[in-house]
């Protein structure tokens, strides 16, 4: 049987999720108006609740988030005025901060600044011993993401 928890502070749709333990962040997506959100939440199962965190600096929908390490990231895909595919915001559990990596798009290079289809899906990723992946469904691979190369 499912329970009711505690509402979200805003409602979003169209947002990056993930959880670690006890916790969960959702960030970006949309609001009721379609308008693209920066903002993000997180929501600790133990204690029931909701806390608004600090702003991602950039608007973005149809991201995913993952954790590593400790940390959240949320990965590409739309955002700003102009649709553009963004790379990736991270957020610092431990000095509760947001950072960008902008090299670190899931997206194949040569799709990097175009707009995408409205019929796109945002980037698969998967964590796997603290190592980030992404299936490309266009091409029919898996790309491994390099932090040490940050290239």
């Amino acid at each position: 049987m499912w329970s009711t928890r505690m509402l979200k502070n805003a409602p979003s749709c169209l947002f990056g999720k993930a959880s670690l333990g006890e916790l969960a962040i959702i960030s970006g997506g949309c609001d009721s108006q379609g308008k693209i959100l920066s903002s993000a939440e997180l929501y600790n199962s133990e204690t029931g609740t909701w806390r608004t965190l600090r702003s991602m600096n950039k608007k973005r929908k149809m991201c995913c988030g993952v954790f590593i390490v400790g940390k959240f990231y949320a990965i590409g895909f739309i955002g700003g005025a102009d649709s553009k595919l963004l790379t990736c915001a991270v957020y610092d559990l431990a000095r509760e901060t947001w950072s960008k990596i902008s090299n670190m798009s899931p997206v194949r290079p040569n799709l990097r600044n175009d707009i995408p289809d409205t019929s796109a899906a945002s980037p698969v990723v998967a964590v796997v011993s603290n190592q980030l992946y992404t299936a490309d469904y266009a091409e029919m691979s898996v790309r491994k993401y390099e932090k040490h190369k940050k290239a």
